[in-house]
């Protein structure tokens, strides 16, 4: 669920080319958001590797929602 946000970061980046100028700043938030998960999970996680196909599927489904609702609100034309 951390990776969410860089998930939907990078589509948009690359689909919208928004925000025009990304700061290290922003990136590395994101990054350490990432590592901290990792390491607090790291010795409690017991995930079959289904489990994780699942959870890859489900993130790659809610990133494309969360686009697509970026996109809908930010149309003028859209009501």
């Amino acid at each position: 669920r951390s990776v969410l946000p860089l998930m939907s970061f990078a589509v948009e980046k690359a689909t919208q080319g928004i925000p025009k100028h990304v700061s290290w700043s922003l990136i590395a938030s994101m990054l350490l958001v990432i590592v901290g998960t990792t390491i607090y999970s790291y010795t409690n996680v017991s995930v079959t590797p289904i489990a994780l196909i699942w959870i890859f599927i489900n993130s790659v489904f809610t990133v494309v929602a969360t686009v697509f609702r970026s996109w809908f609100l930010k149309d003028k034309n859209f009501t």
